[in-house]
């Protein structure tokens, strides 16, 4: 627990936050509710204030030493899935051109010729594949 403590202390600080409000009042009404409610937050550690954001790009989560097992894992749900994950490289840079909503569409969109929609199981062309939005 104390490893977890020190994690937070050292990255959860104001300068690494954003807030996003959604609302039809005004922006300057939002910003003075954000301001009432979250401007008394602690600057946090100067580790956190003055270094930059961590991306989790190294270590590499799935080293090869960890590829090619076999897992079996006991469902809770009544209903099968199959859950793929997959790790892509750190996208920092290419943020504001937003990389991750092409492989968004990919795999979520189920019209016309798409992905999903050309994954069946056997002869009833039901989609085998349904894609949540995490």
């Amino acid at each position: 627990m104390i490893g977890l403590k020190e994690y937070f202390k050292t990255n959860y600080c104001p300068s690494r936050m954003t807030i996003a409000t959604f609302s039809a009042r005004p922006l300057s009404k939002q910003l003075e509710d954000v301001e009432a409610t979250l401007g008394n937050i602690p600057a946090g550690s100067e580790e956190c204030r003055s270094e930059p954001a961590p991306t989790f790009e190294r270590p590499p989560p799935f080293p090869p030493s960890r590829m090619g097992k076999w897992l079996t894992v006991e469902g809770t749900e009544p209903q099968s899935s199959l859950w793929v994950q997959w790790q892509t490289r750190d996208l920092t840079a290419e943020y504001a051109s937003q990389p991750l909503e092409y492989s968004d569409h990919l795999l979520s969109y189920d019209g016309t010729d798409s992905f999903v929609g050309n994954i069946v199981v056997g002869p009833t062309s039901t989609p085998a594949l349904s894609v949540q939005r995490l």
